[in-house]
Formats: C-alpha cells, structure tokens, sequence
C-alpha cells in the first residue's frame, strides 16, 4: 500500500520528496543494481526493476540472509 503512495505522489503528483515505499529487498535491489537513466519514465523503469529483482532475492535468500546483504551493502561513517 505505502508503494502505490509514494508511485502516486511521485510520478503522477511529480513530487520528488516522497519516499519510504521501499521495502529492506527493494532497497538491497537498488544497492546491487544502481538506478540507470532512460529518455522517459527513469523513475517508473527503475522501481519495476527493484521489484523484479526483489522478488527473486525473496525467493533465493531467507529474511536473515537479506539483512545480511543489505548491511553489507550500505556504508557506514566514521
């Protein structure tokens, strides 16, 4: 529900600011496979391939596993 939010407010309302309609996979998807750019729809390109490909690291890895992924993915500060 909050995905289908954010899509409204950001391609139909064109408002940049929305976020956290990721879930932790989506957002391990983005970190693995960088957003790309493409003559239209960028926003709407990207967030089906996040999905896809969430979809399939649901189906490869356990919940713990993902996590694992994800904070191995994200960088930390000093």
């Amino acid at each position: 529900r909050s995905w289908g939010r954010v899509f409204f407010k950001t391609v139909l309302l064109n408002d940049r600011s929305s976020g956290g309609g990721s879930t932790l996979t989506q957002q391990l998807a983005k970190n693995l496979y960088p957003r790309e750019e493409f003559p239209y729809a960028s926003l709407v390109i990207n967030k089906l391939k996040e999905v896809l490909i969430a979809k399939r690291i649901e189906h490869l890895y356990s919940k713990e596993e993902i996590l694992e992924l994800y904070l191995n993915t994200v960088p930390f500060s000093e």
